[in-house]
């Protein structure tokens, strides 16, 4: 599957004890949450200017990340169906709303 990749900074702290939280969608279709910590404790921990780590969710399961995403943020919800039918048409999300009576 190819997307088009899509990044987005979640969280930045300032120097002098920087931290910046990033998401990535990849070509591939992975996701990526990753961290970047810069500053003092970073250099006397590891003897280096940046330290990163990040957690990369492979194409083939984000569909199981995003039902347990859904399911724990709409858990208990009565709107939770128009809530995210308009979450998905303000983000550009193609989504189809049916109903039957």
């Amino acid at each position: 599957m190819q997307t088009t990749p899509h990044e987005v900074e979640l969280f930045r702290e300032p120097l002098p004890h920087f931290r910046s939280v990033r998401l990535t969608l990849a070509r591939d279709g992975s996701l990526t949450l990753g961290t970047q910590d810069m500053g003092p404790s970073v250099e006397e921990i590891w003897s280096d200017s940046d330290y990163e780590f990040w957690t990369r969710i492979p194409a083939e399961a984000v569909a199981q990340l995003a039902f347990h995403l859904l399911a724990d943020r709409f858990q208990g919800q009565a709107g939770a169906t128009d809530v995210l039918h308009d979450f998905c048409k303000s983000k550009g999300i193609p989504c189809e709303w049916e109903s039957w009576a």
